[in-house]
């Protein structure tokens, strides 16, 4: 079984001193290793905290290092033009194989409707990625109207607690192009009624690593009463397919 961590980040966030956050990308990729990961996408906490296209930057350079790493692009609207324009966006993206898009509407004050955030969709589009964002950063109605504004584009919904899946459901109903992160669904039989619901192509395994463990993560897919089939297109086919790659 082949599992590939759809929800990681690098560098040092300014309000955790969990050992596994470091400058240094080695302590994440040796957790990685450990646990038998064989790759994670990976967005920098600088693109978070400080500037995004700056953190893209570090996580690319970071990521030419180490082979298990795929960074992810953290991209903003481009009306205040803090971030290069879309032929420059691309050119990036492709240079350094990037894997996913990564947004952060609250912590960085943006609407996620087309009238504000075109342009992440298009580059999305163009360059046939996902656009991933925790559920904290959004709301049930907003990516509601964000998935059916731009069904052409993939949206992968991180740091889900089962709590929020009352709000998801109906979402996930009306939206093919929703998908979910399985790491924090640790309440007995989330990831089975999800699967029989939805079917598994809809779930991705993924961790909040390094402030949170990817073992435990894995765990909560091999212990889940689903085929070994289901258990193999949540630990990786499934997110390998959303980038593109061949399977």
């Amino acid at each position: 079984m082949r599992f590939i961590d759809c929800n990681c980040a690098v560098g040092k966030p300014a309000d955790t001193k969990h050992f596994l956050c470091s400058t240094q990308v080695l302590p994440l990729m040796e957790r990685l290793e450990y646990c038998h990961v064989d790759r994670a996408i990976c967005w920098h906490y600088y693109s978070r905290e400080g500037a995004p296209w700056a953190g893209n930057e570090m996580a690319v350079s970071l990521a030419k290092k180490n082979t298990k790493m795929i960074p992810a692009m953290v991209l903003l609207p481009n009306a205040t033009k803090e971030i290069p324009d879309d032929e420059v966006v691309l050119e990036f993206a492709q240079k350094n194989a990037v894997g996913a898009i990564r947004i952060f509407p609250q912590s960085h004050m943006f609407s996620t409707r087309n009238y504000a955030s075109a342009n992440i969709y298009l580059v999305a589009r163009e360059l046939h990625l996902p656009v991933m964002l925790d559920f904290s950063q959004t709301s049930a109605d907003s990516l509601y109207e964000m998935a059916r504004e731009n069904l052409e584009v993939n949206f992968i919904i991180t740091s889900i607690y089962y709590r929020n899946l009352r709000y998801l459901y109906p979402v996930l109903e009306q939206c093919p192009n929703v998908y979910l992160e399985t790491g924090f669904l640790k309440t007995l039989g989330s990831i089975e009624s999800l699967c029989q619901r939805f079917g598994a192509h809809r779930l991705l395994y993924g961790s909040g690593a390094p402030e949170y463990d990817m073992g435990a993560a894995i765990g909560l897919i091999l212990s889940a009463a689903i085929s070994t089939e289901e258990k193999n297109l949540i630990a990786g086919v499934n997110i390998l397919r959303l980038m593109g790659e061949k399977v």
